[in-house]
């Protein structure tokens, strides 16, 4: 557990966190590619490579057994710089891919992650400081996911300004409307909860400028999670409470970041394994 507190990661950290990240990366690519049909708008490499080939039977399934045998040398830590190298365009492939189709799901963040760690690797071909690697490999997806919190909040500010916290009753009825879309997709009634919580908004328009307010911070001051593993670990519950937050209220939520919060960030795996082993 005093590993939480320090600032480095363990070998046994480092496994359970890429284990699980890539199972779920590999959950999430299946769904993508099963789900594909024809790309409606060319997005990302798409506009390089030729992503209705996905179409086709046969490179569903070459991408998929090819992902699984990357997945496998990620997880046994074989030829990682060709590994990473291989997963980074895999997952670019198939999320633009996605996206072009129309799936969204934000995850270009999971490809970044990738990228990112197959620069870790990079460095340490050249340097050979394995204790340096043992801290980028986990460093790098962390500066990734703060700074995506961080633009997001520079995105609010320079699009309306601090006034974006006082759209209390805008914030209501797009709380109303989200809950509203995903009434089909959960299979039952929750159109009563949908006018609760817009009442609850609607007629708490302090207590709602006070939420914008706690969030557009929370997003603007994540990168303090970069300097220390202690702060890193600390945002990284105070992001899991916001999302839990933003899913309460609309009923929205975003695999891609909370799969990197759960395995990079947080490291719930080692964790939960820490705890039982204790």
């Amino acid at each position: 557990m005093t590993n939480f507190l320090e600032n480095k990661y363990t070998k046994l950290e480092w496994q359970f966190a890429k284990t699980t990240f890539i199972l779920l990366w590999l959950l999430l690519i299946s769904f993508v590619v099963y789900e594909f049909r024809i790309v409606k708008q060319e997005i990302g490499i798409c506009h390089l490579f030729n992503c209705n080939l996905l179409a086709y039977n046969f490179i569903k399934f070459s991408i998929i057994f090819s992902a699984i045998i990357l997945s496998i040398l990620y997880i046994l830590e074989k030829w990682m710089l060709l590994t990473t190298l291989g997963l980074s365009f895999i997952s670019m492939y198939i999320f633009s891919a996605g996206n072009s189709n129309g799936i969204f799901y934000r995850s270009e963040v999971l490809s970044a992650i990738l990228i990112v760690q197959f620069f870790a690797y990079l460095f340490f071909y050249f340097n050979k400081n394995k204790p340096t690697l043992e801290l980028n490999r986990f460093r790098y997806p962390i500066q990734v996911i703060a700074a995506i919190y961080v633009l997001s909040a520079i995105k609010k500010l320079k699009t309306t300004g601090f006034s974006w916290v006082l759209k209390n009753e805008e914030f209501a009825a797009q709380a109303k409307k989200s809950i509203q879309i995903e009434h089909a997709n959960w299979g039952f009634d929750i159109l009563s909860y949908a006018n609760f919580i817009y009442e609850t908004l609607s007629n708490n328009p302090n207590f709602v400028i006070l939420i914008l307010v706690i969030s557009l911070l929370i997003e603007l001051f994540a990168f303090v999670m970069i300097f220390s593993k202690k702060l890193t670990t600390i945002y990284g519950i105070i992001l899991l409470l916001f999302h839990l937050g933003i899913f309460l209220t609309m009923f929205v939520y975003v695999p891609p970041i909370i799969i990197i919060l759960i395995t990079f960030v947080l490291n719930i795996p080692y964790l939960l394994y820490a705890v039982v082993k204790n």
